[in-house]
């Protein structure tokens, strides 16, 4: 029996420079953007003047290639089962030690302790948000089979349509 799972969409959270947190466009106006914070659920305008980035844009540098953000967050919620991780504000050795452990081809010349605080922020905050449930790369489907009481979990091909890597 299929199970549609809702995927959570990336491009429609953003950072906005000067601003703490995240937030989800929820619409715009003519002259802005209008964004409810992940952390307390405010809304208000995000002008064009604001430096924004949605983490669908955002990738880690990795010793090979660069890992889209998307694929970094399920590797996290999959080291971490689901639950909160490290403190951001724990020492930058500590960080990078965690961090290794879930991503160990991070470019180390790179990624920056400040790099790793806001991406353990930004887990925590989509883990408290109940977002992390609806992470997928894109063409996974998920379908659960039924035998007997126990469940199993398949994943389908990707689609043939991928999304171009971010350069």
């Amino acid at each position: 029996m299929p199970h549609s799972k809702r995927k959570m969409d990336l491009a429609k959270i953003i950072s906005v420079t000067g601003k703490s947190g995240l937030f989800e466009i929820v619409g715009n106006s003519k002259s802005a953007l209008i964004v409810s914070s992940m952390v307390d659920g405010k809304r208000m305008p995000v002008m064009s003047t604001h430096r924004i980035s949605s983490l669908d844009e955002i990738s880690i540098f990795t010793e090979d290639d660069d890992l889209p953000l998307i694929e970094v967050l399920i590797k996290m919620r999959e080291h971490e089962k689901g639950e909160k991780i490290l403190d951001p504000r724990s020492e930058g050795t500590d960080l990078f030690a965690h961090f290794e452990k879930i991503l160990p081809d991070f470019d180390k010349d790179r990624v920056h302790a400040s790099d790793i605080k806001k991406l353990f922020t930004w887990y925590n905050i989509l883990q408290e948000a109940g977002k992390l449930k609806e992470l997928q790369v894109e063409g996974e489907d998920e379908e659960v089979v039924q035998e007997g009481t126990e469940k199993t979990k398949k994943k389908a091909k990707p689609s043939a349509k991928k999304k171009k890597a971010a350069e």
